[in-house]
């Protein structure tokens, strides 16, 4: 209807709740549409795989966490879909919040927001008792909600690749761990994680992303075509590389090209168009050349 046709290479990725979706998207593709959707290979990136457990514990444990408004949305999501979590918001969260939270989910108001709003211990907006009853209580509610959400209970049989950064203060790092362990003790061969360092949530985004879609790159096939010079014009390299005098080109591309030149954070530091791409005056390091069609490459700069 749209015009789009598929290929057989099928991917999936995400961020944060991204990285939550992109797993779950990887077993429903596996588990009940291997044949319409077989998925080429999966890299979920900092996402909590492991809400009950990891992500849940550590929360618990602590009277901070860096994003309360996550803590919220969930209790107060989870409540519509299932509602057996409280009968009233008051059970849950003291005033002022109780009354108020509910008008700021009203699908118009960020996170930061919410935030802001809500008190920066979690003794001060959660009930006195209610963590105590998660901890101690399997059965409650929230907590069979919480496993309802898992995401990592399952083998992959394709390639996939959970990137995380250890200082990310969000989605604790353990949850990509905690799937790896699960996932090759039961049977998986082609589960692996990624340390991207000790980098915040919001810091590892960029090179989570990119090193998850070099990663994915790597599976994909060419499209076959009868025309050599679409072959040409897909087949693309980078030279000289490590760039010399600051100067490289992009061989095997249309002359108009056009490009973004992106840090190891993700930030786009450059863009142009053309096959020349000059990098005086930038610090020595990694950079990726994303094309507007054609993939993205690494380049060095010493």
């Amino acid at each position: 209807e749209l015009g789009f046709s598929f290929d057989d290479e099928f991917y999936s990725t995400g961020y944060s709740q991204g990285g939550h979706a992109s797993m779950a998207l990887s077993r429903e593709l596996q588990e009940n549409w291997s044949e319409e959707y077989p998925l080429t290979a999966s890299a979920p990136l900092s996402g909590p795989y492991d809400i009950s457990g990891t992500q849940s514990i550590q929360i618990a444990e602590s009277d901070t966490y860096s994003n309360p408004a996550y803590i919220a949305y969930n209790i107060i999501g989870w409540n519509s879909y299932y509602g057996n979590i409280y009968e009233d918001l008051s059970e849950i969260f003291q005033e002022p919040y109780a009354t108020g939270l509910p008008a700021l989910f009203d699908g118009e108001t960020d996170g930061a927001t919410i935030n802001a709003y809500l008190p920066d211990l979690l003794s001060e907006m959660i009930q006195p008792g209610i963590i105590e009853q998660l901890t101690n209580n399997p059965d409650h509610p929230f907590n069979i909600a919480a496993q309802d959400n898992d995401v990592y209970q399952w083998i992959p049989l394709s390639p996939m690749k959970m990137y995380y950064c250890t200082e990310d203060e969000q989605v604790f790092y353990q949850n990509a761990l905690v799937a790896e362990e699960w996932m090759t003790a039961n049977g998986a061969t082609s589960v692996v994680t990624s340390n991207g360092g000790a980098l915040s949530h919001g810091d590892c985004a960029g090179p989570a992303i990119i090193g998850g879609m070099l990663w994915m790159q790597t599976y994909h096939q060419e499209c076959e075509s009868v025309e050599v010079s679409e072959i040409d014009e897909l087949v693309w390299s980078i030279a000289p590389n490590p760039a010399i005098n600051g100067i490289t080109t992009l061989h095997g591309l249309p002359l108009n090209v056009r490009w973004k030149v992106r840090d190891i954070s993700g930030r786009i530091i450059q863009n142009g168009e053309g096959l020349s791409i000059n990098f005086t005056g930038f610090s020595e390091g990694m950079f990726f050349i994303e094309t507007e069609k054609w993939g993205i490459k690494r380049v060095l700069l010493n």
